[in-house]
């Protein structure tokens, strides 16, 4: 047999049952192992009582103390992605590199489209890598969120991404259409006059605390409440298709979106669907593309809006207008202490939480979500994709200008359970208000 003969053979051949048997049964080990570093980015605390740490109430501090003494080739990268992670530079900490807003729009399409094309393909014609597929499906994710909620948003919402009001208003409105979000000349009124009003803010009168509510998280509830309200809206099938529905809905029926936008968006989907079915990449289209962009977008979209502000934070009485502005947002700082002195279990537990953080970190508060109360306090900065870095040497500098140094709160699901206690402390409301309120007078959900 020739090795012409030979290659068309292996190609006809294709995947065994054994083969597929194997890649999916890896495929659900790989599932099982990220689930667990979920669960355990949920269940270990960002301080633990370990030895050799002097310092039990700044995870970061620990984390330093993990390359300290190695070469500076490992420890200053290393380092470096510590701090992109966690959201905090440890003390003298300089940026390894200067990065500018349309860095993350690069980056952004790179991990979406990137990803997307490796899902569809693996699936397609290659289904031995089926195991890589939940990875593959989490940048697919964490590109096209990151487009959305950080690109869209400074381009539609503040035209700080090229610096030049038209050319931004037409990226976030290709990146809307791209992702089939709230169009932007809907989204930048909202966002300006209600989200970033001072008085506006996480009260009912901001339209992402209409969000909240209309979700039934109305305030004055037991924070258990919130918390299991949370866990079935995640896996509730109705929620998704309602959150669905709109997002077409406004793409494509607004009438208060311009008929130009609306035949984009109904291009982009018309060019997608016959691509698909020309290629005949139906089941990994749905898998590798559909799945990310419509259930893990809106997972990402509720887990990402409950942790923004401190939803309904009362105003305490003589609390100063500023300080009570500035108390409504705060930092999501990512990252466990590591158990120095601990065994093996210990560090296995770390490792897992650690890695459930950087899930966290890339799908649900990518690029400066991380320190969103800096947003609010500069949201015309043109330095936005160093907020990190900006918001600390503010803070080194005691934060001048601010009623109060920039606070934060270690751990994703600390600053959930925050919010949910804040917000059952607020003022109750009634769905009757809701329905009377912003959301009546707009005609929009």
């Amino acid at each position: 047999m020739s090795k012409h003969d030979l290659t068309d053979s292996i190609i006809m051949t294709g995947p065994t049952l054994h083969d597929w048997v194997w890649s999916l049964v890896s495929m659900f080990i790989v599932l099982a192992l990220l689930s667990l570093a979920i669960y355990y980015s949920i269940k270990l605390k960002p301080f633990q009582q370990v030895a050799d740490s002097s310092d039990q109430t700044n995870p970061r501090q620990g984390l330093r103390q993990l390359t300290l003494g190695l070469p500076k080739l490992i420890d200053v990268p290393v380092q470096a992605w510590l701090t992109n992670l966690t959201g905090v530079p440890y003390t003298g900490q300089k940026p390894l590199l200067k990065v500018v807003p349309i860095y993350y729009l690069f980056v952004g399409l790179i991990l979406a489209v990137g990803g997307g094309i490796a899902s569809i393909s693996i699936i397609s014609y290659n289904p031995l890598l089926c195991p890589l597929l939940p990875l593959t499906e989490l940048l697919t994710l964490g590109g096209a969120w990151q487009l959305s909620t950080v690109v869209n948003h400074y381009a539609g919402g503040h035209s700080k991404v090229v610096n030049n009001q038209k050319v931004d208003r037409i990226l976030a409105q290709l990146l809307s259409i791209f992702c089939l979000t709230t169009p932007t000349e809907i989204f930048s009124e909202y966002h300006s006059l209600g989200h970033h009003d001072f008085k506006k803010l996480s009260t009912l009168e901001d339209p992402d605390m209409l969000t909240m509510v209309k979700w039934k998280f109305l305030p004055g509830m037991p924070k258990e409440y919130y918390w299991s309200l949370l866990r079935q809206l995640i896996i509730s099938p109705k929620w998704h298709l309602s959150v669905l529905q709109g997002r077409l809905r406004s793409n494509i029926l607004d009438n208060e979106v311009s008929i130009l936008r609306r035949l984009g968006a109904i291009l982009f989907c018309f060019t997608l669907l016959v691509s698909v079915t020309v290629t005949d990449s139906w089941l990994g289209f749905i898998i590798g593309w559909l799945l990310p962009l419509t259930v893990g977008f809106q997972i990402a979209f509720l887990l990402e809006l409950v942790t923004k502000h401190l939803w309904g934070l009362a105003q305490k009485p003589d609390m100063p207008e500023k300080l009570y502005y500035e108390s409504k947002s705060f930092g999501r700082y990512l990252g466990k202490q590591p158990p120095f002195g601990e065994n093996f279990t210990s560090w296995l537990v770390w490792v897992l939480g650690m890695i459930g953080d950087c899930i966290l970190r890339i799908v649900v508060i990518p690029a400066d979500l991380v320190v969103h109360d800096y947003h609010h306090a500069r949201p015309m900065s043109s330095k936005w994709a160093m907020a990190i870095w900006q918001r600390q040497e503010e803070i080194e500098r005691g934060c001048p200008g601010r009623a109060e140094i920039y606070q934060g709160i270690w751990g994703f699901w600390q600053a959930v359970d925050k919010v949910f206690e804040t917000l059952s402390t607020a003022t109750p409301t009634s769905e009757f208000q809701m329905d009377n309120g912003y959301l009546a007078t707009t005609g929009r959900d």
